[in-house]
C-alpha cells in the first residue's frame, strides 16, 4: 500500500500518461488488505472441505458490489470520470467487507487465539511456504504482466501518434467488453477448480488415485465441452459480438 501510494504519481503521469488515473491507483492500493482478509477466511473453508460458505460469501460480494454500483454511478459521474472510477474500486472494499462478515459468521466459535499462536512455529511456516512460494510466485508473473501491459501498450500507440483519449477508450472497449466474452469459460473452469480443490486433496491424501484421476477428466472434459460450446455460439452468431 506504501510502496503504491509513493509511486501513484509516477505511475500515473510518466508511465501511464493519464493523470486522471491517480485517484483509481490511490484507490486500489487501499483495497489490498480487504481482500487479503477475505482470502485468509475462504482459504480456512478450503481447508476443510466447506464450499458452502464460499459460494454464500461470493453471492453476497456480487449483489453487494452491484447494488453499490447500481446506486452510486449515478451520483458520481457528475463529480468527474475520476470520481466515478475511484468509487468503482472503492466499492470492493464494501463487497469484501460484507463477503468477510458471512465468513467469519460460518467460523466456529469455540475458536481462541492466545499469544502462544502468534509465535512463528519452523514447521508450519515451512510447509506453508512450500505451497505459497510457487502460487504466489506465478500470480506475480501474472500480476506484473498485467501491470506493464497498458504501460507498453500506451507508450508505443503514442509514440505512433495516437492521442491518449483515443488510446484509453479503444483499450477499454478490449479490456471491458472483448476479453470478458472471450475468457468466459475461464469463469466456469475457475468455478469448477474451487469447488473440486478439496476434493482432490482429501482424495490425494489418502492416496485414493483412482477418484482423483475421474475428477480431473470430469472437470477437464466438462471445460472443453463449455469452450466448444461457446466458441461455435459465437462463429454461428457473430453479430452477438458486434452488437
Amino acid at each position: 500500500m506504501i510502496l503504491i501510494t509513493i509511486f501513484a504519481p509516477l505511475i500515473s503521469q510518466n508511465l501511464l500518461h493519464n493523470e486522471k488515473t491517480y485517484l483509481s491507483i490511490i484507490a486500489m492500493a487501499f483495497v489490498i488488505p480487504f481482500t487479503s482478509i477475505s482470502s485468509i477466511c475462504r482459504s480456512y473453508f478450503f481447508g476443510k472441505g466447506k464450499m458452502i460458505p464460499h459460494v454464500i460469501s461470493n453471492i453476497v460480494e456480487d449483489l453487494t458490489r452491484l447494488l453499490l454500483i447500481s446506486f452510486g454511478i449515478s451520483f458520481f459521474i457528475p463529480l468527474g470520470l475520476s470520481y466515478a472510477v475511484c468509487f468503482l474500486i472503492l466499492s470492493n472494499v464494501i463487497s469484501e467487507i460484507a463477503s468477510t462478515l458471512i465468513l467469519i459468521f460460518f467460523l466456529p466459535r469455540n475458536i481462541k487465539i492466545t499469544k502462544n499462536d502468534l509465535k512463528p512455529n519452523k514447521k508450519y511456516l515451512k510447509d506453508s511456504l512450500k505451497i505459497s512460494i510457487p502460487n504466489t510466485g506465478s500470480r506475480l508473473i501474472g500480476s506484473i504482466g498485467y501491470f506493464l501491459e497498458p504501460i507498453i501498450l500506451t507508450t508505443i500507440l503514442l509514440k505512433v501518434g495516437y492521442s491518449i483519449s483515443y488510446i484509453t477508450k479503444e483499450y477499454g472497449i478490449i479490456t471491458g467488453y472483448v476479453l470478458p466474452i472471450v475468457l468466459l469459460p475461464s469463469f466456469f473452469t475457475l468455478a469448477m477448480s474451487q469447488a473440486i480443490l478439496p476434493i482432490i486433496s482429501y482424495a490425494s491424501s489418502n492416496n485414493q488415485i483412482k477418484k482423483v484421476k475421474k475428477t480431473l477428466t470430469f472437470s477437464i472434459t466438462m471445460s472443453l465441452l463449455l469452450g466448444g460450446i461457446l466458441t461455435i455460439f459465437l462463429i454461428l452468431k457473430p453479430e452477438y459480438l458486434l452488437n
